[in-house]
């Protein structure tokens, strides 16, 4: 297994601190490298760095063509959401992998079943179901990992606390 050196790491943490800061700023969700890039490598089976640079310039790119943009622009939220439930299914199954070495009680099943369905229920309701929600409250609603983790707090932390 391939480890990161120190300055390596922090320097993913720095430009992945930058990256949020600049999605904070134009009222998105922070992407989630770690998570991307290893539902990503599985679902490919590529884990060379010039690919994804490659990937990423290209969809640069695209993005500033105004034709390429208003096309993906145009392409219902759903089906973003299809795609990427692949790598999250990717992402799912290393989970339960992990999972898989710890003895989960039926408080831990449970937490980790309604997460998850929140998380992924959310991702298929149409966005009329948002229309009444403030704007603020929407970006987070909308997307179905933040939910899922949200949710995953709530359960763990505050409703089922461990006595």
């Amino acid at each position: 297994m391939h480890h990161l050196a120190p300055n390596s790491f922090n320097r993913g943490a720095a430009f992945t601190g930058i990256a949020d800061v600049l999605a904070g700023i134009g009222s998105i969700i922070g992407f989630i490298p770690y998570a991307s890039a290893v539902g990503y490598t599985a679902m490919t089976g590529v884990a060379a760095r010039k690919p994804f640079y490659l990937g990423a310039a290209l969809l640069t790119v695209l993005g500033v063509l105004p034709p390429v943009s208003a096309f993906f622009a145009a392409l219902p939220p759903t089906v973003g959401y299809s795609v990427m439930f692949v790598v999250y299914t990717m992402i799912l199954g290393l989970g339960i992998k992990e999972f898989a070495k710890t003895p989960l009680a039926n408080r831990d099943l449970f937490i980790i079943d309604i997460s998850l369905l929140i998380g992924i229920g959310v991702m298929f309701l149409p966005q009329q179901v948002f229309d009444d929600v403030p704007a603020a409250f929407r970006y987070l609603l909308l997307n179905g990992l933040v939910d899922g983790v949200m949710v995953c707090i709530l359960l763990e932390q505050v409703l089922l606390k461990k006595g």
